[in-house]
């Protein structure tokens, strides 16, 4: 288990925390979902999930890599 600040952009990631902070009217992620990083953009990342939509995770979420 990593935070998402730690990880390299392109790399994909599984969510493991059980609160997953987003910014107002962003979507909601959980436990599980799969993401590959873009990039960190202060509190918040920039990802996009498995169907290609971009979603913004707080930097300080618990993941694991996924290979």
């Amino acid at each position: 288990m990593t935070a998402l600040y730690e990880l390299k952009r392109g790399d994909r990631f599984t969510i493991v925390d059980h609160d997953v902070r987003t910014p107002p009217g962003a979507i909601r992620l959980g436990q599980g979902d799969v993401l590959t990083l873009r990039g960190i953009d202060g509190m918040y990342s920039n990802c996009f999930d498995e169907s290609g939509q971009t979603c913004h995770p707080a930097a300080w979420t618990l993941v694991k890599e996924v290979q």
